[in-house]
């Protein structure tokens, strides 16, 4: 997971941190704005391919 991370310039734990609560928010935002299902999981499929295997939980 380190390289996947360090690949997309997140090598900093605070800013892998940062951007996986901005991440998140952007998922809650659908949620808490009747977004469709298919595009939360679009949303949430592509940040656990991006390495954000924690994403669910975080939302």
């Amino acid at each position: 997971m380190k390289e996947k991370m360090n690949r997309q310039a997140y090598g900093i734990w605070q800013t892998m941190l940062n951007v996986a609560l901005v991440r998140a928010a952007v998922i809650k935002y659908q949620k808490d704005h009747n977004f469709s299902a298919e595009e939360i999981s679009k949303e949430t499929n592509g940040q656990l391919d991006r390495g954000f295997l924690w994403i669910e939980k975080l939302v």
